[in-house]
């Protein structure tokens, strides 16, 4: 079926200006989460956390925000807590690196300027003598 520039497959809408490339990568998400819904049925009634690794997740489309509705939608009737991991940690380890870095280099400059005021006091004390200003 085709409306507009859209054409209508079940659960997925492809963008008529999409490349192939696209259409892959919309496709393969969606076997993706057809194949946890299948590992999902088959865990039984004693599931009660569904936990997607967001590590290599680096960006989520429109495509992606509906699939993930539906599959919340679904694991929610039925009991089933979704949760997402991985990302907020990592990003909590990259701000702590980068504020030991962010340490380091304030450490750095202030060494720097401070070697850089000992030179300059050496420097005038040194011409001060040469021009007989100084002892």
């Amino acid at each position: 079926m085709r409306e507009g520039s859209a054409t209508h497959l079940p659960a997925l809408a492809l963008r008529s200006d999409a490349s192939p490339e696209e259409i892959g990568a919309m496709r393969a998400r969606r076997s993706r989460l057809a194949a946890e819904a299948a590992a999902v049925e088959a865990a039984g009634p004693d599931l009660k956390w569904f936990v997607i690794d967001m590590i290599p997740v680096t960006m989520i489309d429109a495509t992606g925000l509906y699939a993930a509705e539906e599959v919340v939608s679904t694991l929610a009737a039925r009991g089933i807590v979704f949760a997402t991991a991985g990302r907020l940690t990592e990003r909590t380890q990259w701000a702590k690196e980068l504020d030991r870095e962010r340490q380091s280099l304030l450490q750095q400059l202030e060494q720097t300027q401070a070697a850089l005021a000992r030179l300059e006091r050496q420097f005038w004390t040194r011409l001060g003598r040469k021009l007989g200003f100084m002892k």
